[in-house]
This record gives structure tokens, C-alpha cells and sequence, in this order.
């Protein structure tokens, strides 16, 4: 990477806790990069340091030792309201500020450009109005901030981020409190402002938000820290270094995280449609059935269309108008081989 394009570095960072008196390592020596457009995860088993990175990378905390550099600027020395300028963080804790409404909650986001006694611009409301529908809670705008649900308030949160407008945005689990479509929304969300040149970069549990969306994933683990594109680290072993002494698997030829399950028995599948095989082979599997093609071997053979399953054992036949009804057939009837 073109040290030029660099919007935020680290160089033998050490992340944790420190004060005049004390000083507690939570992880570290570490050097990081990213650059402007660039989408990135940080993903790491529970109580790594994945929050307290963000925070030191936010300048909410103070490195153990190390800089981190905005730009060409240490963090540490940009004054309050430049920093404020330059880096959002959003926080995996919902922000309660009593008596305010949503659209005032992320009007606060336009604080670095004004001063306190200043009223925000006609600019600063048509920011704060593109944000809050960026994030699909313009509705929610005259409610109280206290009486929305959390995965809308988490929404508020990142639209106040948004109305900050800054280079780079930072945020701890942002699809926590989601549901699975808004979840998906806030990632394309994210990317979007990716496109445009922001530089985002957030904490996530979720490795498969991670392999799929982002352009770099920085990996924290014990022993390492990997910093690569998904594909890269899949190819590398990182994802199986990541996972160890777990009984999830990477696969890597599918992408997918995943606990293998030992079959129970084997089944010959035939269908009418390649979709059809797919649902029937993912049900059959997930039910304790190893799926195979030769039916010639196979003491179960079934046979699908649209609307009836036809199941063979050894020399008797049954039809099921439904997978439902299949599966439930399989789990109580049939005596699975060990």
C-alpha cells in the first residue's frame, strides 16, 4: 500500500490501560494501515481487545505505547475539534440522552463544525435529514431518543456519524442489535460510504459479514495479528489459526464457518431442478444424511419434484407432498446406521 493513501496507521501500537501510576497490556505490539475507500473488520475471539483497539484507534484511549497517526498527524495531538472532524466512533452501547428527539440526537453530530451557542445552518439540517434517512429512520425523527427500540437507536447512532461527517468512521458490532434485513441494510450502508471515500472500519462477531463483505480483515489472535483480504487469510490458514480449539471448522473451498457433524447414514438424491437438489440436500444433511449421486450403493434412495419426494428402502416406496413431512418421516421412522 502507497504510504501516501494511508488515512489511518499504527506503528508498534500496544493496546490497554494506562495511567500515571498504572499500566495493564491487553494486546500488542501491532502495526496497522488503511486507506481511504477501504472497508475493513476487526474479528477476534471474546476479550481479545477488539473494543479497546477501536477506542485507542478513536483516541478514546490511550495507547500503552505507540502512536496512532491520522493522516500525517498524531492522533494524540490533533486538537479536540479537528479529531472530531477527521474520526466518528460509534459505540456497541446504546447512547441514552434523555429528552431529546432522534432528529435532535443527530444533530449533535454537527457539533466539530459549530460552536455551542451557534444555531445549525439550513447545511447542517439537510445533513442531519440525509443521514437519518440514509439509515431508514427518518419516520422515527420527532420520537424520544429513550423510546425507540434498541436496534433503532443503534440506527440513530450510526445516522449521528453519519451527520458528523468525517474521513474515517468507527464502529464497535454495528449489526448487534439487527435484525437480519437491517443488518444486511447497515452493511451496504457501510460499504456506501466506503464508496465515497470513507474510510470504515468496525468490530464484528459475525465471520460471515466479514469473509464476504469487507476489503480487509484484521485478525487478532494471541499469537498473531493478521491482516490480510478475506481470500488471503483463507488461504493462509489464519481463519483455522482463529478457530482453534473450537469445534467450528473453516471450509475453505465454500467460504463457510461451520460445526462438521459425522453422518448417520447415506442417501442417493436425484431431483427434477439443480434448486431443488440444493434445498432437498441441505435439509437432508442438516437432519444427519451424508447426500450422494450413485444410487446403485445406497441403501436410501429418494427422488424429488416440485411438489412430491418419493423415498426408497431397500424394496418399499413412500411419497411426501412436502420436505417438512420428509424430514420428520426420517428422524422418527427410519433406524439411522451408525
Amino acid at each position: 500500500m502507497n504510504s501516501e493513501q494511508n488515512i489511518l496507521s499504527a506503528q508498534n501500537l500496544e493496546i490497554g490501560y494506562k495511567s500515571s501510576t498504572f499500566s495493564k497490556l491487553v494486546y500488542g505490539p501491532i502495526s496497522l494501515n488503511s486507506c481511504k475507500g477501504e472497508i475493513v473488520a476487526i474479528v477476534g475471539r471474546n476479550g481479545i481487545g477488539k473494543s479497546t483497539l477501536l477506542r485507542t484507534l478513536a483516541g478514546l484511549q490511550t495507547p500503552v505505547s505507540g502512536n496512532v497517526i491520522v493522516k500525517h498527524s498524531l492522533l494524540s495531538e490533533l486538537p479536540r475539534r479537528q479529531r472530531a472532524q477527521s474520526i466518528s466512533f460509534v459505540p456497541s452501547d446504546s447512547v441514552l440522552v434523555q429528552n431529546l428527539t432522534v432528529k435532535e440526537f443527530v444533530a449533535l453530530g454537527r457539533f466539530p463544525y459549530n460552536d455551542w451557542n451557534e444555531n445549525l445552518s439550513e447545511a447542517d439540517w439537510n445533513a442531519v435529514t440525509t443521514s437519518l434517512e440514509l439509515v431508514g429512520v427518518e419516520h422515527l425523527s420527532n420520537c424520544n431518543i429513550t423510546e425507540i427500540s434498541d436496534g433503532e437507536r443503534h440506527r440513530a447512532m450510526i445516522a449521528f456519524a453519519l451527520a458528523q461527517d468525517t474521513d474515517i468512521i468507527l464502529l464497535d458490532e454495528p449489526t448487534a442489535f439487527l435484525d437480519i434485513s437491517n443488518k444486511i441494510e447497515v452493511i451496504n450502508l457501510l460499504r456506501r460510504e466506503a464508496q465515497k471515500g470513507k474510510t470504515v472500519i468496525f468490530t464484528t462477531h459475525d465471520l460471515n459479514i466479514a469473509f464476504r463483505e469487507v476489503d480487509t480483515i484484521w485478525l487478532m489472535h494471541p499469537e498473531v495479528f493478521a491482516v490480510g483480504t478475506p481470500e488471503e487469510l483463507a488461504l493462509n490458514g489464519s481463519f483455522d489459526k482463529l478457530l482453534e480449539g473450537t469445534s467450528v471448522q473453516f471450509n475453505p473451498m465454500l467460504g463457510t464457518f461451520a460445526t462438521p457433524r459425522k453422518p448417520l447414514a447415506t442417501i442417493s438424491l436425484t431431483a427434477s431442478s439443480e434448486m431443488l437438489f440444493v434445498w432437498t440436500k441441505f435439509a437432508l444433511e442438516r437432519i444427519g444424511f451424508s447426500v450422494e449421486t450413485d444410487s446403485e450403493n445406497e441403501v436410501y434412495t429418494l427422488s424429488c419434484t416440485t411438489d412430491c419426494w418419493q423415498l426408497s428402502i431397500k424394496n418399499e416406496t413412500k411419497a411426501f407432498d412436502s420436505l417438512g413431512n420428509l424430514c420428520r418421516f426420517l428422524k422418527s421412522k427410519i433406524e439411522l446406521k451408525p
